[in-house]
């Protein structure tokens, strides 16, 4: 079973969106967004939840054209994100692994 996952975003009170498709199983992805970019984390697997992604949108969710594998490793479950520098360049994501016995940390710069 695989699912696609509708993005809709918007930095106008609702008024504009913009919408964007993302690979996920069926799992919690993480969702920040600051003032020069919008960032997700999830499995980018559509099969599993393997393949632990960090991805990066300059346009507010439109083209996601950065991103990171973080994990390859199958068992991901919830995550968070949280910038770490006040330029928007880097976040910390945190995550669980390992079929949810493993919390882990890393750094991602994009």
């Amino acid at each position: 079973m695989s699912f696609l996952i509708d993005l809709a975003l918007s930095a106008f009170a609702g008024i504009f969106f913009a919408f964007s498709a993302l690979i996920s199983p069926v799992c919690q992805g993480s969702l920040l967004a600051g003032q020069y970019s919008v960032w997700f984390g999830n499995p980018a697997n559509k099969k599993s939840r393997a393949d632990f992604t960090v991805r990066k949108s300059e346009d507010n969710g439109q083209t996601w054209s950065h991103s990171k594998l973080v994990s390859a490793t199958p068992g991901c479950g919830y995550s968070s994100l949280q910038f770490l520098d006040s330029n928007e360049s880097t976040v910390g994501f945190l995550w669980e692994a390992d079929s949810q016995c493993t919390i882990r940390f890393a750094p991602v710069t994009l």
